[in-house]
Formats: structure tokens, sequence, C-alpha cells
């Protein structure tokens, strides 16, 4: 399918190219996903995308694999059992999508191996398991913070419970 980018999207793909952190807060449907894919292919960078599940397991690669300028980018799902996930880290891709429980044990994975940081970019999709600063994932993202270069943050569901600091 031939991708049209959408007012907000071009924006939104413009500013992930040129800057080094963003929170994309759009609407559901605005299509968050294929604008940080486009971003992801522009910028040539190995990618992480941290997501709920469900959406893990079922949306990237399909959305990567919907789009004709998608159609040289891979994505490796890095779900499921352990051998599993270290099998799709071993995949030569340019996006590598985890899910959120899962994160902080590739993180360890990482540090335990003594090799640095390897993903240029990471993605939030859904900040939720982010928020608390207790947090497992919050606390692995914060350790391996200084070694990524692009950070963004997608949600379509900014402030969800009224509350500023959430946001």
């Amino acid at each position: 399918m031939k991708f049209s980018a959408r007012p907000a999207q071009a924006v939104t793909i413009q500013r992930m190219v040129d800057e080094a952190y963003q929170l994309i807060a759009l609407r559901m449907g605005a299509g968050k996903t294929v604008a940080t894919l486009t971003a992801i292919g522009q910028m040539g960078v190995k990618a992480l995308v941290v997501a709920p599940k469900r959406v893990a397991e079922l949306v990237w690669h399909a959305e990567a694999g919907k789009w004709d300028h998608l159609s040289s980018l891979t994505v490796s799902k890095v779900l499921g059992p352990i051998a599993a996930r270290l099998e799709a880290l071993m995949v030569d891709a340019d996006v590598y999508v985890i899910n959120r429980e899962n994160f902080s044990w590739l993180v360890d994975l990482v540090k335990e191996s003594g090799q640095p940081w390897p993903f240029a970019c990471v993605v939030i999709d859904e900040n939720r398991g982010f928020k608390d600063r207790a947090s497992k994932a919050w606390q692995a993202l914060k350790s391996v913070r200084g070694q990524i270069q692009k950070l963004f943050i997608l949600t379509g569901t900014p402030d969800p419970n009224g509350d500023l600091l959430d946001l």
C-alpha cells in the first residue's frame, strides 16, 4: 500500500529524525506506528520497540509489511520463551520488538554480556509501564539511557487519569 503522510504524521516523522527524544502524543489510530517505522527507516538505525505484549505480537511487523515504502525494513519479534527471544536477537533486523515485561530481562542480558547497548533508538509504545520510577522497566531504561541516541515515547492516551504529573 502506498503511504501518504497526513500533516501530523509528517511533523512526527521530521521531529523523530531531527530530535534526540520526543513524546509523540497522537490520538489512537492517527498513524504513530507507520510514522515511527518511516522515521526509523530514514534514520537507518537499529531500533528497539518496547510495547504491550499484544501490540508487540500483532502490530509492528504487520504495519511494516503493510506499506510499500517499508518493504525493506525487517522486524524481529523478541517474544516468547528465552530460547525464542535469544534467537530473535540473533536475527539481523532493523527493528526488534519486545514486550514491556521482558525489557528488563534484555537490559540485564546486555549488561551481563559486557557489550554496549546495541540499539541506537528505543521506542516506548505506550508508557504505562514506565511512569512509575520504582518499576523494573523504568529502572532498566534509566540504566541504559546514556547509551541511547534516540528515545521516543508513543501514546494515544497521554493523560488517561486527568493527572498532569502522569503526562
